[in-house]
């Protein structure tokens, strides 16, 4: 899926000859560029509506392996993009996003995030609400979600002397990726790219490569998850409220709802990371930071237990076929209020806000 920018259409990436020969053709890939509703939509409510009717129908007329569905697109596109990996983790194998939009411009990786500080001030003393008025414009700040990547490696291509997704917000997208645990990637800041310069020079090898052999994750042993139902659109039957084998996910208020559970009881391995920096050229200079996997998978014994950190979360579903867990699975489950968990072979739980420990 190729995510067109702001005030383009959907031919203005995936019409490129080496968007074409280097993620398409090299790759033995269909390339489907979504108009999105417009070239305003952010791909959020109408627009992210039909992103995900141009997927399903692609599924249906070709013979694409579902577990090979990758997603990226360039400026809004790019904030696109990222926003339907972290939203609906579990459709995709890996993610491209170039110069993308983060949801807000005054990220920034300055301590105490100065500008945002500034935002909340200047509101807060205003007779009226900002904007004053917007007709378009990403719904969610995805930069605060990234951790919702853990199985979904992905590159991410920025530009120092961008004029619209400036340098603090790139910079603060590296900073918040370092910060992630066991997200894989590759972050590229290119030293004399502006907006426009790695559209145009048509040049997407490293990033292409880095996609060849990714696929999806389908039942991982730790989902990290956060969501808000402030995303969600009932009229276009858009709602963010599973992962994996977690499911109607409710939130007790308001806000961010918030995830890091793990299931011991499947077959696993634990890998080892690898943070570093390194630079190189392509399609012009850049400076890069990374987490790659370091050394192969270690294989662990399995348990018949989970644990979870929960935040906001009254309720959710687990599929106990999908996570492993059998009747007798040890638990223990911090959560910051009362939550109840439906288990989809009939046990409930209803526990208490604190640290809960038992069996189920």
């Amino acid at each position: 899926m190729i995510l067109h920018g702001c005030e383009a259409n959907h031919a203005s990436q995936i019409n490129q000859p080496g968007m074409q020969a280097q993620f398409g053709d090299a790759l033995d890939r269909v390339l489907i560029s979504p108009l999105g509703r417009g070239p305003y939509g952010f791909y959020s409510g109408l627009s992210e509506r039909d992103v995900l009717d141009v997927l399903d129908d692609a599924l249906n007329t070709f013979n694409i392996d579902e577990d090979r569905i990758l997603v990226g697109g360039y400026s809004m596109g790019g904030y696109g993009s990222t926003r339907l990996a972290a939203l609906y983790p579990d459709r995709f194998a890996g993610l491209s996003n170039w110069v993308g939009f983060t949801g807000s411009i005054l990220n920034t990786p300055l301590i105490g995030d100065v500008l945002i500080q500034g935002e909340q001030a200047l509101t807060s003393a205003l007779p009226f609400a900002l904007p004053v008025s917007s007709t378009f414009g990403g719904i969610g700040n995805i930069s605060n979600y990234l951790g919702n990547l853990r199985h979904i490696p992905g590159t991410h291509s920025y530009g120092a002397l961008d004029e619209l997704v400036q340098v603090n917000t790139g910079l603060d997208w590296a900073l918040k990726l370092s910060q992630t645990d066991g997200v894989l990637y590759e972050f590229y800041m290119h030293l004399v790219a502006e907006h426009l310069t790695l559209i145009a020079l048509d040049e997407w090898t490293k990033e292409a490569e880095f996609t060849r052999n990714l696929k999806r994750v389908k039942n991982p042993g730790r989902i990290t998850f956060k969501t808000n139902e402030a995303f969600a659109y009932p009229e276009y039957d858009i709602k963010h409220d599973k992962a994996y084998w977690l499911s109607n996910i409710k939130g007790r208020s308001e806000g961010d709802v918030a995830m890091d559970i793990e299931s011991f009881a499947c077959p696993r391995s634990t890998n080892n990371f690898e943070n570093g920096q390194t630079a190189g050229n392509g399609p012009v200079p850049f400076i890069q930071t990374f987490r790659r996997l370091m050394g192969e998978p270690v294989q662990a014994a399995s348990e018949n237990r989970f644990t979870a950190t929960l935040s906001n979360v009254a309720s959710m579903r687990i599929d106990t076929t999908a996570s492993c867990l059998q009747n007798g699975a040890a638990y223990t489950v911090v959560s910051d209020g009362p939550v109840v968990l439906n288990f989809s072979n009939g046990k409930v739980l209803n526990l208490p806000a604190g640290t809960s420990t038992g069996n189920l």
